[in-house]
């Protein structure tokens, strides 16, 4: 029953885009998988709710996200300055995502970049040649830390300063991912940690809670 990220972002959207008629939102939404495109029209319609809105517009795609992040040629009309975007990058694992192709989209766009690192994908496989044609090097690392340090490091250029990530856990104190969050700007910032003090209410890292003990008792149906 909860609504995923980019619709989140829509709801948003649609709540701001009477209050400013001057600004156009853009929403963006990639998948290589037709019928999550497809599921995610139809919940585009429910929430417009028989509504029209002269200044959001949604572009669906279904294709492979390293061709996607680099078709500059529909970006351009779009994400120049003084556009202000914000890219997430949402994987299914670690062997998905090119590092070297999300550098050049941040280089040429003005945007924070919001980028689940699937840090536990990368202990499990740590063999998995594709991890390695992602990540752009063949360096063996020994801690989730140094696989978010080498990112962090290749993607916090130019006029991406500043870098911050959240780790997220399983009920067994074992990390499933990170956040990573780059911005050029302090004030982006400053926004994520009041929303993350806000949503997690001041932990340091995310953890699943435990389920409820599930051993049967002898003496009930």
């Amino acid at each position: 029953g909860d609504l995923c990220t980019s619709m989140e972002v829509l709801e948003l959207f649609l709540i701001n885009a009477s209050n400013y008629p001057e600004i156009n939102f853009n929403l963006f939404l990639n998948d290589y998988n037709d019928k999550r495109i497809d599921n995610i029209k139809n919940i585009v319609k429910k929430m417009y709710n028989g509504k029209t809105y002269n200044n959001i517009f949604i572009y669906y795609s279904v294709d492979d996200v390293n061709n996607y992040i680099c078709n500059f040629t529909l970006f351009d009309s779009y994400l120049m300055w003084p556009a202000s975007t914000l890219i997430f990058v949402d994987p299914y694992s670690f062997r998905v995502v090119r590092i070297d192709l999300l550098k050049e989209f941040i280089r040429r766009y003005y945007c924070e970049l919001s980028f689940n690192v699937f840090t536990s994908d990368y202990v499990r496989n740590k063999n998995d040649e594709d991890i390695y044609d992602c990540l752009g090097c063949n360096k063996r690392f020994r801690t989730t830390e140094e696989i978010i340090k080498y990112v962090t490091n290749q993607l916090k250029i130019e006029k991406m300063k500043y870098a911050f990530s959240y780790a997220f856990k399983n009920s067994k104190n074992t990390e499933i991912y990170q956040i990573l969050f780059i911005t050029p700007s302090l004030v982006g910032l400053e926004k994520l940690k009041e929303a993350l003090r806000k949503v997690f209410e001041g932990i340091d890292e995310y953890r699943n809670p435990r389920q409820g003990d599930t051993q049967l008792d002898l003496f009930t149906t």
